[in-house]
């Protein structure tokens, strides 16, 4: 893991100050990062032990999970990414906490039955092979073990739509099924709930 020390203090607090002026962005254009991320959290419940997200991307979520668990491993296949969240959870105080895996979901690095949870955030519409992905996250959490997906719902991709097309981008995106999602996930484990809010969309699942 990369500590802390290889940023400088400037570094981090450059990279602190870009990230706010994103959210600030996107909270203009009507999508709350922070309010987001805690909303996915507070429909995960208690969540304890060893905790698996998927999708690091720059670290948002991240560090407001690594605020309530203390053992955090988050995995990306984009090293230039979580090179942006390790600069983000070390402004935090967080880096302790936090293990930073590149690897591609669809073939983790870990044993059987190891998280007793996985967690994602905005990260299944980058995902290519999905069912893939979801196979992992079922073979690396334990029996009991909790599962938490969100993406962004019908509003939250308008919103990042209509960002990305003022900057004369595209938001890259997958097309997937959240029904296809939940049936899959039911072959192993029982669906607890789904939640709405946030822009945001999700599942909770259970032993």
């Amino acid at each position: 893991m990369e500590s802390e020390m290889k940023f400088s203090r400037k570094q981090i607090v450059e990279n602190h100050r870009r990230l706010g002026v994103r959210d600030r962005l996107y909270r203009r254009h009507g999508y709350d990062s922070l309010k987001a991320a805690r909303f996915v959290l507070k429909h995960a419940g208690p969540l304890s032990g060893r905790v698996l997200e998927i999708g690091t991307g720059k670290g948002r979520f991240l560090v407001q999970l690594a605020r309530k668990v203390s053992r955090v491993v988050t995995v990306d296949p984009d090293a230039a990414e979580q090179r942006f969240a390790r600069m983000n959870a070390a402004h935090a105080g967080l880096s302790r906490r936090i293990r930073f895996v590149v690897a591609d979901g669809a073939d983790l690095p870990f044993a059987d039955a190891s998280f007793d949870a996985v967690v994602s955030l905005n990260a299944l519409h980058h995902i290519r092979n999905l069912d893939g992905v979801l196979d992992e996250i079922l073979r690396v959490v334990k029996p009991t073990g909790t599962i938490v997906l969100a993406d962004f719902d019908a509003r939250g991709f308008r919103i990042f739509n209509r960002i990305h097309e003022s900057e004369g981008r595209v938001h890259e995106r997958v097309r997937y099924s959240w029904r296809s999602v939940i049936r899959l996930l039911r072959r192993r484990k029982k669906l607890v709930r789904r939640f709405r809010g946030f822009g945001q969309q999700g599942v909770v699942v259970g032993g």
